[in-house]
């Protein structure tokens, strides 16, 4: 009898691991609060089969556990660089204790809009993100280099205008005249700029930002 009530117990065993590995599938991030995952559904096709309409992404979530005093996160594109009160976590998705309270959150990543908000994770928060693509200056009869000697990659604001770039970048086209050019630093919250007289010509006119 003990014998069976052994291989009963480790077929049963077996049987809960196989269905807790069923749970996770590719492309989730498991965190504190739980599994996130990101699908994208075609919204149309046409005689061939070929997609008419951008997909829509719909976020899923498995299990609803939140822990307090931790922050997940999970955003589209991954590997998004996460800031949280000024301070750089990693990239996403990501999961972090950050303490209870209101916090400032700043997501940046390449081609997209800066994701700004304050989230109060006392009894724990999930934020799932889609950021918004923006395309980079293409037009300007003149160019600029912009350089910044910071170990971080920091966006760039043309007239106060997002680019989706990231300094140091080089031959941005630009408009002739007077432009502010400014990075945005997350630890400060805030972007610092300058202004620079932009004349047209062949040499591209190159920025500078301190540490």
């Amino acid at each position: 009898m003990a014998g069976l009530a052994g291989l009963l117990l480790l077929a049963a065993g077996g049987l809960a691991l196989r269905s807790f590995s069923l749970h996770v599938h590719r492309g989730e991030t498991p965190t504190a609060g739980g599994v996130l995952s990101a699908e994208t559904t075609p919204q149309g096709l046409d005689d061939q089969g070929a997609g008419i309409a951008p997909p829509v992404v719909s976020w899923r979530r498995r299990k609803q556990m939140l822990v307090p005093g931790r922050l997940g996160v999970s955003t589209i594109p991954t590997n998004a660089d996460l800031w949280v009160d000024g301070v750089w976590q990693g990239k996403t998705p990501l999961d972090v204790a950050v303490g209870p309270g209101a916090h400032r959150v700043v997501i940046i990543a390449p081609g997209h809009l800066i994701f700004k908000g304050v989230y109060d994770t006392t009894e724990g928060e999930i934020i799932r993100r889609a950021l918004d693509p923006i395309d980079p200056p293409t037009r300007g009869q003149a160019h600029m280099t912009i350089e910044c000697q910071t170990k971080d990659r920091f966006p760039i604001l043309i007239d106060g205008l997002e680019t989706g770039l990231l300094c140091p970048t080089t031959m941005i086209p630009v408009v002739p005249g007077r432009r502010s050019i400014a990075i945005f630093i997350p630890v400060l919250g805030d972007s610092v700029a300058q202004e620079v007289a932009v004349r047209s010509g062949s040499e591209p006119i190159l920025v500078r930002f301190p540490q």
